[in-house]
């Protein structure tokens, strides 16, 4: 035996290691540093591994103090985070010893940690090559091929280990998760049927089938999916899930129960009281609902929380004395209670109270959860009542500090500007927007806006350029840059392009389509101008921009009486006095005998 090597087994060719590792491995460590330095108190380094013939060539013998050595030294390495060092020991010690299964796995297995994923398959390989009936190896094989996204070969190492373990129940449920994360429904669901099929009793298989079932949109079976688990064995998690599947294809009363089975289990479970009082809010039940809530007072620690969801309850059905009349109680026992003053702003709003609504409001705290829409139900209440002014001086005061800012007090701000045709403080209010939001699509996109309401194009295209940039798939920036290049007559290609990725990522929006259509109608694609520009206006019947487009599209292929048509319904619909003057002329010129 070499001077100061610990022996804990005498056969170290698997190296499953005891409680004593870490020890171990710090011991390692300090044999280490000696044998580095030549040695220390009789303590000297095994001799030197020579590699060579590719790590897996025959040996004369096998040396396992030599091989265990290395691989201490590989897996202090490794736990270190100083990958090569490790990856050099643990070969080391395959040349030692060849056929020492655990480090084979732990090199294939830092080889996967160093993203060298290729080798580490070889690895793999060799180990199976060696060790046929190695299952762990060979699942480790099976997840890498599927995370390396060559599913035939993950197929085929997932079959492998059914044949040499067929009870291995964990293994179709890896399978058809693979097929799963790939959109591969039809080989996931036969896979993992087949699994409960022969596991009748596999709780997590129902609960894998149920979610695919839910994926592949087979509400009726992902319900009898999750129903069968929970029958295995209750849990709340399934239970949650299985009532949100009711709720959404609206089968209420079978959420109902679910939820009273929640209850039933555990009386104060606080999540499913809410989302029951929730459900009876929603299908207009106030008395059960406000009763659920009642019935949570009386055990829940987050006493103002339900009182919230009982004002709002009594707000729905008009009881805002009721629901002032609770939060206002909230409010003398925290008078910070930011969601009561945020409510009552609210009660006093749909009362006419405007300014007892803004000095509620005023009172919300910028680290709320309701800050921002109440900062932005204040600004609302003052623009509706004709105080512009005021609405923007509130909304400035508001985007003066970063801790208070939001984008949409800014964007709240543009708009304000734009329509009251205050561009020179809107000006001021983007540039302060995009030094605090700096590298945001949504400031840029904004600021396009407001730059080509001023009538400065070149500027509003850098902006909205500059959004594409940030985001690219910004469907209305990039529209707005098609739009702009087809109406000068320049980026014709590159337009195209735009427009098609626009209508792919926003298929139902008319404005659009009718910038694709347009786009036709100036490559005198007359025909094909129409069809779009038809479908562009049955998404935006109430944009008569398309209908002169459309217009002009219809008289360029003959059809003069529809398109006078449509041109007197653009004009009818449009309270601009220049374009119904353009309008009109367009429509004389149509008449027999102009």
């Amino acid at each position: 035996m070499r001077p100061g090597l610990p022996i804990l087994k005498k056969d170290k060719r698997n190296f499953h290691a005891s409680g004593l590792e870490k020890n171990i491995i710090s011991l390692v460590a300090i044999i280490c540093v000696f044998a580095s330095l030549g040695g220390c108190g009789g303590v000297t380094a095994p001799p030197r591994a020579r590699l060579a013939g590719g790590l897996d060539g025959p040996v004369d013998e096998v040396d396992t103090e030599c091989s265990y050595f290395y691989f201490l030294w590989g897996r202090t390495a490794e736990l270190e985070g100083n990958y090569e060092e490790g990856r050099e020991a643990y070969e080391k010690a395959l040349v030692c010893d060849p056929g020492a299964l655990e480090v084979m796995r732990r090199l294939a297995t830092l080889l996967i940690n160093m993203d060298k994923k290729k080798q580490a398959v070889v690895w793999l390989h060799k180990i199976i090559k060696s060790h046929p009936g190695d299952t762990s190896s060979r699942l480790i094989l099976a997840n890498l091929y599927a995370a390396m996204g060559k599913l035939d070969e993950a197929e085929k190492a997932y079959q492998a280990v059914i044949a040499v373990d067929p009870d291995n129940g964990n293994v179709p449920l890896m399978l058809g998760s693979m097929y799963a994360r790939n959109r591969k429904f039809t080989e996931a669901r036969r896979v993992i049927e087949a699994m409960v099929k022969r596991y009748p009793e596999s709780f997590i298989g129902y609960h894998y089938l149920a979610r695919l079932y839910q994926e592949m949109g087979l509400v009726d079976k992902a319900a009898a999916a999750y129903e069968q688990s929970l029958k295995i064995k209750f849990s709340p998690r399934i239970a949650f899930m299985l009532a949100r599947l009711y709720q959404r294809s609206k089968r209420y009363g079978k959420a109902e129960a679910v939820y009273k089975r929640i209850l039933a289990e555990n009386p104060v479970e606080e999540k499913a009281r809410y989302l029951l009082a929730d459900l009876y809010r929603f299908l207009g039940r106030t008395d059960q609902a406000m009763s659920e809530l009642e019935e949570l007072r009386s055990y829940t620690s987050d006493i103002r929380r339900s009182d919230l969801a009982m004002s709002r309850i009594m707000i729905d059905a008009g009881q805002y004395d009721r629901a002032l009349a609770l939060l206002q109680r909230s409010l003398k026992e925290d008078p910070s209670f930011s969601e009561a003053h945020s409510l009552i702003g609210a009660i006093y709003h749909e009362q006419k109270k405007d300014d007892a609504a803004l000095a509620e409001l005023k009172k919300v705290e910028p680290g709320s959860a309701v800050y921002e829409e109440s900062v932005l139900l204040a600004a609302r209440i003052l623009e509706q009542g004709g105080r512009t002014a005021a609405a923007l001086d509130f909304l400035d005061r508001h985007t003066r500090d970063k801790k208070t800012a939001r984008k949409s007090f800014f964007i709240y701000q543009s708009r304000l500007c734009r329509a009251s045709k205050r561009f020179d403080r809107a000006g001021v209010v983007m540039a302060r927007a995009l030094r605090l939001f700096a590298d945001d699509p949504d400031m840029y996109f904004e600021n396009g806006l407001l730059l080509d309401k001023k009538g400065d194009v070149s500027a509003a295209m850098k902006s909205m350029a500059r959004v594409v940039e940030l985001d690219p798939m910004q469907a209305y920036a990039l529209n707005y840059l098609a739009y702009t290049w087809i109406e000068r007559g320049e980026n014709i290609n590159k337009a195209e392009t735009y427009l098609k990725k626009a209508m792919r990522l926003k298929p139902d929006d008319g404005a659009i389509r009718d910038s694709y259509g347009w786009l036709l109608y100036k490559q005198a694609k007359f025909k094909q101008a129409v069809a779009q520009l038809r479908k562009a206006l049955a998404l935006a019947v109430d944009d008569n921009l398309i209908r002169e487009h459309l217009g002009d599209a219809l008289r360029r292929v003959g059809r003069k009486d529809e398109a006078v048509r449509v041109y007197r319904q653009a004009m009818d619909g449009t309270a601009d006095k220049a374009r119904k003057i353009m309008l009109r002329k367009k429509i004389e010129a149509l008449r027999p005998g102009s």
